[in-house]
């Protein structure tokens, strides 16, 4: 088996691991509050034994990262860190705005009217979803 086979390989089973934890720590929830959690669970359980048999049936495999900026993954990953950070303090809608705005500019999206245009039509519709359509209650400064 070749690195890069190893390589494709490895992510699938570090979802199918995620999984089986999340399934895992669902059952100390009540059956009301663990339905959510146990239906992903299976989502990502199932969705990665898929990836994994396909993955492994490939003949050819290419190396995944190559060309990939680091440097911009990182910067993304650490905008999701300050995020969960920041959500409680300054709310739902302004983090997740900025968060938006960052990753698509991050991302080279450098059109800063539509990025900007985009990262309120973006957040607006995942708010409206979450706490109106789905009754979420969502951290908010002025809610």
């Amino acid at each position: 088996m070749n690195k890069n086979k190893i390589i494709s390989l490895i992510s699938p089973a570090a979802f199918l691991l995620f999984g089986i934890w999340v399934r895992y720590s669902a059952a100390s929830m009540t059956k009301r509050d663990a339905m959510m959690p146990i239906i992903v669970a299976y989502a990502i359980i199932i969705v990665s034994i898929i990836d994994f048999i396909t993955e492994w049936r490939k003949k050819e495999h290419k190396g995944r990262f190559a060309g990939v900026n680091f440097g911009r993954v990182g910067a993304c990953i650490a905008a999701m860190y300050l995020y969960v950070f920041l959500i409680k303090k300054i709310g739902f809608y302004l983090d997740t705005l900025w968060l938006t705005a960052f990753t698509m500019w991050v991302l080279d999206y450098k059109n800063y009217k539509m990025l900007a245009v985009s990262a309120v039509i973006i957040t607006t519709v995942v708010f409206v979803a979450f706490n109106y359509l789905l009754n979420v209650p969502l951290p908010t400064l002025w809610l």
